[in-house]
This record gives C-alpha cells, structure tokens and sequence, in this order.
C-alpha cells in the first residue's frame, strides 16, 4: 500500500519528518545530513495552513495562467554557486544507474500516480493543497532569468523518440529506447540552442533502495558539499514546480518512502539540453512543456545540502 496521505475534506498531503522511523539517518554522521527537525504530520499540516495565508504571488499565480513581476537582483541560489568554497578535495560519485532509475520507478509507480492526480486537482481544477502551495513557493525564485523557449517544430519521428523517452522516464512498464534512439536523443541535445543567461532547473534524487528494505545507496556516504555528483544516465528536469517534480519530490511523500532530495540545478550560461516545448511547439510551463533533459553523464558540484527541506544546491558543470 502506498505510504501517501491525504487528508479528508481538504485534499492535504500529510509528509512526516525526515526523520521518520523508516528513513534511516544517513551513514556518516560528519555529514552534517542528520540536523532535520523533528515534525509530527499534526505540525505539517499547521505549517502548511500558515502558509495558505501568506503564500506569495510567485507561488499560486503560477498556475492560473498570470504573469508574476520578477525581482530584478540576482538569484541568492545563483549567488551561493559563486560563493561555494573552492578548496574542498573534490570526489565524483556516480549515482543512479539505469537499473536503479527503473527499480524506483516501479516501487513508487502507485504513490507517483496519486501525487499526480491530486497536483492536477490542484492545478486544472483549483482544489486548496497547502502542501503543493508551500513547495511552489519554497520554488520560486523570479530572479531567476527563464530559459528561452525553443519551439523549433520536430519531425514526426524525432516527436516519437522524445516521447517514448520520456514515458520510459515516467514508467517501468514502457520499452526504453534501443542504442539508436539514445543516440537520437543527444543529437536532439547537441542540436540545442545554448542558453543565454544563468538560470536554474530542478532535479530529484533518491537515496534508498525502496524494493530493498530502504537499504541507503553507497553512494548516500559520499554526499558533501564540494563533491561532484555524476549521472551515467540522461537527466530529467523541470523548469518549475509542476506535476513530473510534485511525484518526484521527496517531501511529498510520507514514512520509508521519504527519502532523497530536490535537486536545484544552476545552469551556467551556453548549457544545452532539450527543451521539452519543442514537442508541441507551445511556450508553457506545464506538463511536458516543463520538462528540460540534460545530457548522459552530467556532473554537479554540491554547493549546499539543506536536510529539512530535502534540497541540495549544486552547479552543473559544463564540459
């Protein structure tokens, strides 16, 4: 059975702490990835009604369609990659692999599947979520510069390839695409057109084997601030805080199944990867529309690991 919960009248997700039996602290204690604070789900809720009251504009607006009025400074999130200590002894840790990504998908395909239904809820048809308004706000950085939309049109079976990629990213139960259509996939990339500016994505990473007892992955001890993450698969991001992240994010989940981070990706400037609106040529913020797929093998430096809100700031590094 899922480990989600939601709410009787209001359609609240109810996330426990972090620190909740079944996600086990991390192994190394000189982490500093242990300091979450501890919340009962009574507390969570508290803390998510307070915000209904104050929830900025650059959270809700978002989705109703309204343009929100960006601050015009730098983003602190930017701010912090240029401040990042330069003299930590830098380790690459590679993490999830193919068969990881897959293994995860099938273990939290019927959790993902409710988180999903109840954003829609949220998003088409205007249900209250004081969970999914917090996390849109804890999101929203507006001074952030926004990628430029590409909406070149693709051929019909480049619009396949891409779709069947992202479907085998989203369920297990999807044929992946054979060695030919990956490497359609990082033409489609190298095809892009680089950014302009520095801007900001958002990723997800578990940390525990949720078909395994919740066994922590071994590459859980390495993570430190000045360490490079390395991905040997393609990565997926979101440009916003739509549908793809709300299933992927750890804090909507509640019990064992609460493991793992947001990663919040600073893309330098000339970055390239694949802008999902090129799929239907629309410049949208929802559903594929928000995706944004980095190459194989990208690798993040950690710039910050902040436990309680199961975030970790890192910088994409170009090659």
């Amino acid at each position: 059975m899922s480990m989600l919960k939601v709410g009787g009248l209001d359609n609240r997700i109810i996330s426990q702490s972090v620190q909740d039996k079944g996600n086990r602290p991390l192994p190394d204690k000189k982490d500093n990835l242990n300091n979450t604070k501890k919340m009962t789900a009574a507390q969570k809720i508290l803390a998510g009604a307070a915000v209904v009251a104050a929830v900025t504009a650059a959270g809700i607006l978002i989705y109703r369609g309204k343009s929100v009025k960006g601050n015009s400074g730098t983003s602190k999130h930017l701010e912090r990659v240029n401040e990042a200590a330069n003299t930590v002894k830098q380790k690459v840790i590679s993490v999830l692999n193919e068969e990881d990504d897959k293994l995860i998908r099938s273990a939290e395909r019927n959790t993902r599947t409710k988180i999903s239904e109840l954003f829609r809820s949220f998003r088409d048809d205007f249900n209250r979520v004081p969970q999914f308004e917090n996390r849109i706000n804890t999101f929203a950085d507006t001074a952030v510069p926004k990628i430029e939309p590409d909406i070149r049109a693709l051929e019909p079976d480049d619009f396949q390839t891409v779709m069947t990629f992202l479907k085998s990213k989203q369920r297990e139960d999807i044929t992946p695409l054979d060695a030919a259509g990956m490497r359609r996939i990082d033409e489609l990339i190298e095809d892009a057109v680089p950014l302009q500016n520095e801007t900001v994505v958002y990723g997800s990473l578990r940390t525990q084997k949720a078909w395994k007892d919740y066994e922590h992955f071994d590459f859980v001890k390495d993570l430190k601030e000045g360490n490079i993450i390395r991905n040997d698969i393609h990565v997926l991001t979101s440009r916003g805080y739509d549908d793809w992240l709300a299933q992927a994010d750890p804090f909507n989940y509640s019990g064992s199944e609460n493991c793992g981070y947001v990663l919040r990706i600073a893309l330098p400037k000339n970055t390239k990867g694949f802008d999902c609106r090129r799929c239907f040529g629309r410049d949208s913020d929802l559903g594929i529309n928000a995706l944004y797929i980095l190459p194989k093998g990208a690798e993040f430096k950690i710039n910050n690991i902040d436990n309680e809100s199961r975030i970790i700031d890192v910088q994409y590094l170009l090659k």
